[in-house]
């Protein structure tokens, strides 16, 4: 154990802090790029180096330098043992929106798309959902990982024009705009803005109605009825003057 054991922590820039002692059990806390230099350790000691790891943080063991376990022999005479440490964070981001129809709502009767617009114009569907019966509509999980920390996504939110015959789908297009944050534990959240318009948005509603269409009568057939009224009113003039008469 290396309880009490006197021990000098050596800052980044080489400064060196007082002497201490170990304790709880062999355990030092360091800063990055700290170093701790043990300089009456007994030879043939063994010695096993581990970390308790804070949420999104691990031993980056291809990176570390030295043995993190092993003996000190005589004709080492320093050992030197370097932890890296890797740090990864991931977060998501669901999005829902509500399907409203003055005709009967079926499961799948509607497709969703989320459609992402990068830098340049170009254009990717990354999601897509269908209503449920009820009218509620859920995507999957957009997935942000650390390296997409504080960029800004672009979104467009559209329903899908299926060409149904008697309705009239909804062409709104909302905009969305998503922005991942670290925090710091490994995981992200996403800071996101909904506009419809060129005004925000609380939430994301399609509406969808029914189409009626009359039937086409056609010009000839009033004139038709037309004349065959004007051709009665003159024959009712006719016999009521001959009985007049």
């Amino acid at each position: 154990s290396l309880r009490n054991q006197p021990y000098r922590v050596i800052a980044a820039d080489g400064s060196q802090g007082d002497l201490m002692l170990v304790s709880d059990g062999g355990t030092i806390e360091l800063r990055a790029g700290e170093r701790a230099v043990f300089s009456e350790l007994p030879f043939g000691a063994s010695y096993s180096v581990s970390e308790r790891l804070l949420d999104g943080w691990s031993i980056d063991k291809a990176a570390c330098i030295g043995e993190l376990a092993g003996t000190l022999t005589a004709g080492d005479g320093t050992t030197s043992v370097t932890v890296a440490n890797a740090y990864r964070a991931e977060g998501s981001m669901q999005l829902s929106a509500t399907k409203r129809f003055d005709g009967d709502l079926v499961d799948g009767q509607f497709v969703f798309d989320i459609i992402e617009v990068r830098p340049g114009g170009e254009r990717s569907v990354v999601g897509t959902a269908r209503n449920k019966a009820d009218g509620s509509i859920v995507f999957d999980e957009l997935i942000y990982a650390l390296e997409d920390v504080d960029n800004r996504f672009t979104y467009e939110v559209v329903e899908r024009d299926l060409d149904e015959p008697g309705v009239v789908y909804d062409d709104t297009v909302y905009n969305l705009e998503v922005v991942p944050k670290d925090n710091g534990n490994g995981t992200l959240s996403c800071e996101r803005t909904i506009m419809c318009n060129g005004s925000r948005a609380d939430q994301i509603v399609f509406t969808n109605t029914r189409s009626f269409e009359l039937p086409f009568t056609g010009g000839d057939g009033l004139q038709l009825v037309g004349a065959a009224v004007i051709a009665l009113g003159c024959t009712l003039y006719l016999m009521d003057r001959r009985r007049r008469a």
